[in-house]
């Protein structure tokens, strides 16, 4: 989790929410890219290349993280 974030809920006084991003955060390795200027959906998934070798991944937008009924990402066993 960014500092910045756990700055800004902290300063919020949102420690709930806090405490629920930590517990996210330690389910697995989290990486986001911010990308600069309008370059298309494969850019990021460029950039993020030497990240993921071999490993499975998930691709998606951060407004795209919701609670869902069935589970909308789930991996193959």
């Amino acid at each position: 989790m960014s500092a910045d974030l756990r700055a800004n809920l902290k300063q919020a006084g949102k420690i709930e929410l806090l405490e629920q991003t930590k517990k996210i955060s330690d389910l697995a390795n989290f990486v986001y890219i911010r990308q600069k200027g309008v370059y298309g959906n494969g850019t990021p998934l460029l950039n993020a290349e030497h990240l993921l070798g071999d490993e499975p991944f998930i691709f998606t937008y951060s407004d795209d993280f919701i609670v869902a009924s069935p589970v909308r990402l789930q991996a193959d066993d």
